[in-house]
């Protein structure tokens, strides 16, 4: 058996997509196979979460410096206004139209089909939390003492519904 170091400069050109690519080589009548990861994306903040009147907003993006990217929104109450496209890291700035009657409502901002940030919004439903909807996390009985844990049992209360999957129970509940 043999083995060969080959260092090849610029073999391949930097991926500037999200998908992973591969080629096979033949050197000296031997096939190697050269595998490459796509561009990795991150939104700051990657949720964000507005009132009914609407607004504007900005998310910081990251990338590697090789890394093209063009970003759009699944919702056309959410319009990116500036920063929709370009190279390495970048500033994306949104506008979020006002939300006339919804509960909650969801837009999901995306590069290609890789989904990096969430937009929650606010509609005009009002929140309301059942008679007895207010109950002790533990027993759900209508005790609940200072720093207990608690349950709301109600309608529009937020964008979608969240819960403990395991013990022991988190201090707070968030989407991640």
């Amino acid at each position: 058996s043999r083995s060969w170091t080959v260092v090849v400069p610029s073999l391949m050109a930097a991926n500037s997509s999200s998908d992973f690519r591969r080629a096979m080589l033949t050197v000296a009548g031997e096939v190697i196979q050269v595998s490459q990861t796509g561009c990795a994306y991150s939104f700051s903040p990657s949720e964000v979460f507005v009132d009914q009147s609407g607004g504007r907003g900005a998310l910081e993006l990251a990338t590697t410096s090789a890394c093209s990217w063009t970003v759009s929104s699944d919702a056309s109450w959410i319009t990116v206004t500036s920063g929709s496209a370009g190279t390495g890291r970048g500033t994306v700035v949104y506008t979020v139209a006002a939300n006339p009657s919804s509960p909650w409502r969801l837009a999901r901002l995306r590069i290609g089909n890789q989904w990096i940030a969430g937009v929650y919004q606010a509609g005009t439903a009002p929140v309301i939390v059942n008679t007895g909807g207010l109950t002790n996390g533990a027993d759900f009985s209508p005790r609940i003492a200072p720093g207990s844990l608690i349950s709301i049992f109600g309608q529009n209360l937020g964008p979608i519904a969240l819960s403990a999957t395991s013990l022991p129970l988190p201090r707070s509940i968030g989407l991640t």
